[in-house]
């Protein structure tokens, strides 16, 4: 690791963050990174030649929580060959796996789990100023992104992630989510709204709509409609072209949703459902709902209020306990 000399002591200390996962893992990613720079931070992409490397992680399959960790190992040797004084990791695996990471990652100066990331800044001056101090900062809940806090975009100017809501009251029997990230918390409308003026005043002309479980938005706040009013909100903003949603889960689309997306040309002719199998008994096994009738009959009213949509879904293969043959994706054709 090389010291900051004299030379450096006029200047902001660097940091470069490396984010990993989802676009709900990015945007906690711009918020850390709007909370750096607003600390006097100057982020560069140059991991070698920054002060402080944070990476962001994933944990959610075995395929990203390897990702996470040989990102981790090489943002390591930065502090042997690069300017590194302090190596934070965030996100999923420090949140699933706070306990284990200290002793295996003794090299890691803090770990920062889903409910810390917001005082990201603290966490990083106390890590650089104090080595060896307390690396812990995990607790048991996720912090809820709220339009207070600063935010600094990793997209292009034109587009932007926004997060409604933060974890899951599903218990889908494949995915940890809502281990990692608890229970369904949804913003208010309100807030969501300063956060999509302001992105609309900087020049963001989409925003795409990002949580766990889109249509789930409100319900933790007895808004059985909530998703269709908080769209209704939104395309009162004038200058925002495009709206655009992820992850409707297939059996909460309602009529009123489907009859939105075919009415207003400004949500995008886009639908993004994980249905995840097309074999009732799988999706039983799965604690899903619907079967492939029901999800057929899903696809076809949606395609009838909006012909030109495009689907874009995810399918689990080779589940356990799956009979029968090869399961073939092109049963939505």
């Amino acid at each position: 690791m090389r010291k900051r000399t004299k030379r450096d002591a006029g200047k902001p200390l660097t940091v470069s963050l490396v984010n990993l996962g989802c676009p709900k893992n990015q945007v906690d990613a711009e918020v850390m990174l709007g909370q750096l720079t607003a600390a006097g931070y100057q982020v560069t992409q140059a991991a070698d030649q920054a002060d402080l490397v944070v990476v962001n992680t994933c944990s959610f399959i075995q395929e990203a929580k390897e990702e996470s960790i040989r990102t981790v190992l090489e943002a390591v040797g930065l502090k042997r060959t690069g300017r590194c004084r302090a190596l934070l990791v965030s996100g999923c695996l420090a949140q699933r796996y706070g306990q284990e990471l200290p002793v295996l990652l003794p090299e890691v100066d803090a770990f920062v789990g889903t409910g810390e990331f917001p005082r990201i800044a603290e966490i990083a001056r106390r890590a650089l100023h104090r080595p060896r101090g307390e690396r812990l900062w995990v607790t048991g809940h996720s912090a809820l992104v709220t339009a207070d806090l600063p935010r600094r975009l990793l997209t292009p100017g034109h587009c932007a992630y926004l997060k409604i809501s933060e974890g899951c009251d599903r218990t889908c029997s494949f995915c940890a989510i809502p281990a990692i990230r608890g229970r369904l918390q949804s913003r208010t409308r309100e807030d969501v709204l300063t956060e999509a003026r302001r992105l609309a005043d900087s020049g963001v002309r989409e925003v795409i709509l990002v949580s766990q479980e889109t249509t789930a938005y409100g319900a933790d706040r007895g808004e059985p409609h909530g998703l269709v009013l908080l769209l209704t909100d939104l395309l009162g903003i004038p200058s925002l072209r495009w709206i655009r949603l992820h992850y409707l889960y297939p059996t909460q689309i309602t009529p009123e949703l489907i009859a939105l997306l075919g009415a207003e040309p400004r949500l995008c002719r886009y639908v993004d459902l994980p249905l995840q199998h097309s074999q009732g008994p799988i999706l039983k096994a799965m604690r899903r709902g619907g079967d492939a009738r029901s999800l057929r009959r899903l696809v076809t009213r949606i395609r009838g209020a909006v012909p030109d949509v495009t689907l874009r879904t995810s399918f689990i293969t080779g589940f356990p306990g799956r009979r029968g043959p090869t399961f073939r994706a092109c049963w939505l054709s």
